[in-house]
This record gives C-alpha cells, structure tokens and sequence, in this order.
C-alpha cells in the first residue's frame, strides 16, 4: 500500500513539473514577439546640427506593441522621451509612432503630442554594406493628426537621412 502510495505521489509530482515546464512556453508563444525594431545613433538635420536616438519597440502575436524612444534635437534644445505605441515592419523599414511623455522644453516639444517616424536597415556596419541604415524626420504634429499613427493610409515619413555613429536592427 505505501508503495502505490508513494509511486502515485511520485506521479503527481512528475506531472506538476512537466505542467510548470509545458504552461510558461505556452504563454510566451501565444503572445510571442512578431516584430521588432531597436536602434541608436546620430542624424543631421538640415541645419547642421545634429539629433541623437535610442529605441526599442516590438510587436507581440496578440496585436500590442510596446517601446520607447529618446531624442535628443541639440538645434532646438530639446529632449524628449516617447512610449511607442505602433509599430509597423515592411521588409527592412519599421514605422512607429508614440506620444511624447517627457519634454525638457515644452516649446519644442509638447507631452502627449502624437510623433511618427521611420527607419531602415541596410545591414550591419562595417561589413562592405554600400548603403548606410536611415532614419526618417520627426515632423511636429501639435493638432495630434492623423490619430492613427504608422498605418498605411497616413503616408508615415520615409527614412532619408544617414544614421551616422550608430546602426538600426529591423526585425520581422
């Protein structure tokens, strides 16, 4: 009796074991990352004065995105931190956009104002890659238009100036 006993026990601790291993993967893939785009670096705006980044943003399997981006504009003094809240890859481009949730100066750049941008990957630096990865302007939007942010229709800014002392990663 106590052996069944402790052959049944043995069986239940195995089956909890194997059901805590089996539940944590079975979660993660149901809200596993489909997307993903991070990068850092250094633009110049057409005033010569340069524009420095740093963001991460993913898609997860059941439709949220979550990121964040810092920026910092030297040419008008301003550092901002937005929480990304789209996040659309194309082939090697990522479109994404946030809301400003801090601003350093709140003439240039206003808390909750609704910002988009793009960036391209081209390949690791270094490595005989002709073009460089490139990031789009972030144009001011102070009436939060249009209210949905790096979908199609809304034509999100196109990546045209040169990522310079950093590299982007566009993950799909």
């Amino acid at each position: 009796m106590r052996w069944t006993l402790r052959i049944v026990q043995a069986a239940l601790a195995a089956m909890l074991a194997l059901g805590a291993l089996i539940t944590p993967s079975a979660l993660a893939a149901a809200n596993s990352v489909t997307s993903s785009a991070t990068g850092s670096g250094h633009m110049v705006r057409p005033d010569g004065t340069f524009r420095s980044f740093s963001f991460s943003a993913q898609a997860s399997a059941d439709g949220t995105v979550t990121g964040q981006m810092q920026l910092n504009s030297r040419g008008f003094d301003v550092f901002v931190h937005i929480a990304i809240d789209c996040l659309r890859v194309d082939g090697n481009v990522a479109y994404m956009s946030g809301r400003i949730t801090y601003s350093s100066n709140p003439a240039e750049g206003v808390v909750g104002e609704l910002n988009r941008w793009s960036v391209q990957d081209n390949g690791e630096p270094g490595n005989g890659t002709v073009q460089p990865d490139l990031v789009s302007s972030i144009p001011a939007n102070p009436t939060n238009d249009p209210t949905q942010t790096c979908d199609l229709q809304n034509n999100p800014p196109a990546p045209t100036r040169i990522v310079q002392r950093g590299n982007v990663q566009v993950h799909n």
